[in-house]
């Protein structure tokens, strides 16, 4: 890709609509300074005080802050949070980002808002405290987000399907109601980036790393060879007949489309890197592309930017 495609592609995104549906997630980090720790008079125990706190989206909401982050145009969010505080952080966030939040629905009985709050002290974080692990999502909740879905169908070009987490929103009864929604709309391309269920998400493209794929295909689980990630993006599209993106790591991302497979080299990133929430850069930038009119190839190109950015 020339440094030419690449601005035109850039200022293409600028009017490209994609929608995320998924496990919105919020995290919450505490940094405690136990210079000023005095003892409980309640418990005898001596406490952490706060001294700064940050948030920041996670899941589905960390896709919507690098597709935004990206420049896209038109940028919905389709999820569920619960009636508490998280919720409301959550939901100014992606506000903030620029996202339409109308599909994001409030469930008041028996659902939190999933919620991941990270105290750290003397410079290690702590046990981490989690929201949200016994959640139900009732079927009208369900049916209301898919019903959402149906009424953006005529103002999005792509939707990522996210699944983040076993207590999340994708229960089975969802996971039909959205095989079904991907069936309804043959014009809208629709991506799963699913840690659990790929393969319940009929008639989407597939995006998973090298690990993911080899597993859902019967292979061992270690470190994956090229020969075997190559493998099974072939098995994953003979089986869906949908296009395919496999993550490896460095090795950038493999593509298998109905025009064959193509390697997209990763992007060189000297230094000290990070790769937590490189995975949902590269699917911002894919979709980002393909809601822009780009190829697949070129689409992962993309996407392996974005990452390397991330990392």
């Amino acid at each position: 890709m020339t440094l030419e495609h690449l601005n035109r592609l850039l200022e293409a995104i600028r009017t490209a609509r994609v929608a995320v549906l998924g496990d919105y997630c919020l995290d919450a980090y505490w940094f405690a300074d136990l210079s000023r720790s005095e003892i409980s008079l309640e418990t005898g125990l001596p406490t952490h005080p706060v001294s700064h706190q940050r948030t920041a989206p996670g899941g589905a909401g960390n896709v919507v802050a690098n597709l935004a982050a990206l420049g896209v145009g038109s940028l919905n969010a389709l999820g569920v949070i619960g009636d508490d505080i998280w919720g409301r952080e959550l939901l100014r966030l992606l506000q903030n980002s620029g996202a339409d939040t109308s599909g994001i629905l409030t469930q008041t009985a028996n659902w939190d808002t999933l919620a991941y709050v990270k105290p750290h002290a003397e410079g290690r974080e702590e046990n981490r405290r989690d929201f949200g692990n016994f959640n139900e999502l009732s079927r009208e909740t369900a049916e209301a987000l898919v019903a959402r879905l149906d009424e953006l169908a005529s103002e999005v070009d792509v939707v990522l399907i996210n699944q983040q987490v076993p207590q999340g929103i994708h229960t089975p009864f969802l996971r039909e109601a959205l095989a079904a929604a991907i069936a309804r709309h043959p014009r809208i391309i629709f991506i799963a980036d699913s840690r659990h269920f790929s393969g319940c998400y009929r008639g989407a493209w597939l995006k998973l790393n090298a690990h993911e794929a080899v597993r859902l295909t019967g292979g061992p689980d270690e470190a994956p060879s090229r020969s075997r990630v190559l493998e099974a993006a072939e098995l994953l599209f003979a089986r869906g007949g949908r296009p395919v993106f496999v993550t490896f790591g460095s090795r950038g991302v493999v593509v298998r489309t109905g025009e064959g497979v193509a390697e997209i080299p990763g992007v060189p990133a000297p230094g000290e890197t990070d790769t937590v929430g490189a995975g949902d850069s590269l699917l911002a930038g894919v979709a980002a592309a393909l809601a822009a009119g780009a190829q697949p190839a070129d689409a992962a190109l993309l996407g392996n930017y974005a990452a390397a950015g991330t990392i």
